[in-house]
């Protein structure tokens, strides 16, 4: 929630909500660069990323819909000093079968964010080719939906052998991520 300092002070006390979490939308993070506030959230384990600027009256929300929206993806602004933040972002994105990148956006671009740059990348570790990844949801035996990520071959038909790993309990969310060894021995080889 926010409310402007000076409405505050003089006793106000309407609050704007920003961001408001629900059963499948958790709040990951959120920083401030060059005087706009950047949140990074999750709705069932897909990153999603807004930008929100102050106003007079009101705060401006922008969806950063061109940032990496698969897998991992954590940003960051790039100064550490926030005095000295001009809108550029580190961003660190990876899935199971893209190796993570480092990339550099810069929040001020318009209309859209401007193209990445590719810092770094990690080299792929084993042939992702013919590979895709989906995402589903299990029933538990509470009837509780559970969103999980299956990598397998593009013309799976449901008959490769599964290697499962998950945890999602008490809030913490194994998001999915590039898995070299598994990838090498597992899924390379035809397992999902």
């Amino acid at each position: 929630i926010v409310i402007s300092l000076c409405s505050f002070l003089a006793g106000g006390r309407r609050f704007e909500t920003l961001f408001q979490p629900g059963e499948r939308r958790s709040l990951q993070s959120f920083f401030w660069n060059d005087g706009k506030l950047i949140i990074s959230y999750l709705i069932n384990l897909v990153p999603r990323f807004e930008m929100f600027t102050p106003g007079h009256q009101e705060w401006t929300r922008r969806v950063l819909d061109t940032l990496p929206a698969e897998g991992t993806v954590h940003v960051w602004s790039f100064d550490a000093a926030v005095h000295e933040a001009n809108g550029e972002v580190l961003v660190c994105a990876q899935d199971p079968i893209t190796p993570p990148q480092l990339l550099l956006f810069d929040l001020n671009a318009a209309p859209s964010l401007s193209a990445s740059a590719i810092l770094k990348r990690s080299p792929e570790n084993f042939d992702a080719s013919g590979l895709v990844v989906t995402r589903h949801e299990a029933v538990s035996i509470d009837h509780e939906l559970i969103p999980y990520t299956q990598v397998g071959p593009a013309n799976g038909n449901g008959d490769a052998p599964t290697h499962l790993s998950a945890y999602g309990g008490f809030g913490v969310s194994l998001l999915p991520y590039y898995n070299s060894p598994l990838g090498q021995l597992w899924v390379e080889r035809g397992g999902t």
